[in-house]
């Protein structure tokens, strides 16, 4: 319990919560505490997974999530994942995250807290009508989220996958422009602001894909990013990513202001 407090005081000192404006904004993860599966409603894809695979009930949705995670960690194994064709390979198999990322979207805490505090950020900083990119966007649930809450020119970003392909056709009216990773290039000195939340640990050159990113973010421009450090490694993330971590950092320093350590970044 006093972990849990001392951590809550850090949270609050960091930015966008160590402003005026910033201590109404920390109310909202009181409510999500307190009612984690009902609270943010709009953050909910499911309807989009439902409407996609012909569901008529939420059970229904369940039962097709829980039957999704049998065997793609079979698959992930039965052939190395040492490369970037191999690794695009495994998500162009399996809809696992489609499934999952719904399913967190409605239901799981830590997802939910990360979309509010990246929201969060992002109205502190940046207008509703700049450019901003989702990069590794997967199945859409932080753009679907900003749409929402008002954003109107967001860019989403993500390898070839059964989770591009499931935006591409049932959430495109969300966002102004659809990148396939696979056969497209990023634009030079576009955005405004970059979010790269729980990706570049599922990637083969993390240092390399944040040195492109940071060419598509204008001076001054704000980069969001979340890598986390691990030694237990989940079945999806790439140790070759884990050990770019620290170089990957080094680099963003270099090039942006630190506005919030390992998270909010402005670039130089």
């Amino acid at each position: 319990m006093l972990k849990r407090f001392k951590n809550l005081i850090k949270f609050t000192e960091q930015y966008p919560y160590n402003t005026v404006l910033g201590k109404f904004l920390f109310l909202d993860y009181f409510l999500l505490r307190l009612l984690p599966k009902t609270s943010f409603p709009k953050m909910n894809i499911i309807p989009f997974v439902k409407k996609a695979y012909k569901l008529d009930s939420d059970e229904e949705f369940r039962i097709r999530y829980y039957l999704s995670k049998i065997g793609a960690e079979e698959l992930w194994n039965s052939r190395p994942r040492n490369d970037q064709v191999s690794l695009e390979h495994f998500y162009q198999e399996h809809d696992m995250d489609i499934w999952r990322q719904a399913q967190f979207s409605k239901y799981d805490y830590d997802c939910k807290k990360k979309i509010l505090r990246t929201v969060h950020v992002l109205e502190s900083l940046v207008k509703k009508n700049d450019p901003i990119l989702d990069f590794g966007c997967g199945s859409g649930a932080l753009f679907h989220y900003l749409n929402e809450r008002g954003f109107v020119s967001i860019d989403a970003a993500d390898i070839p996958s059964q989770a591009l392909n499931f935006i591409s056709r049932w959430m495109p009216q969300l966002v102004h422009r659809i990148i396939n990773l696979g056969t497209e290039q990023l634009p030079n000195n576009q955005y405004a602001a970059i979010v790269a939340v729980d990706c570049l640990e599922h990637t083969m050159e993390p240092l390399k894909i944040t040195q492109n990113l940071l060419e598509s973010l204008r001076p001054g421009g704000i980069f969001i990013v979340k890598f986390p450090r691990e030694s237990d490694f989940s079945w999806t993330h790439i140790k070759r990513a884990q050990e770019q971590r620290d170089t990957t950092f080094e680099f963003i320093k270099k090039s942006c202001e630190t506005i919030v350590p390992e998270f909010v970044y402005r670039k130089i």
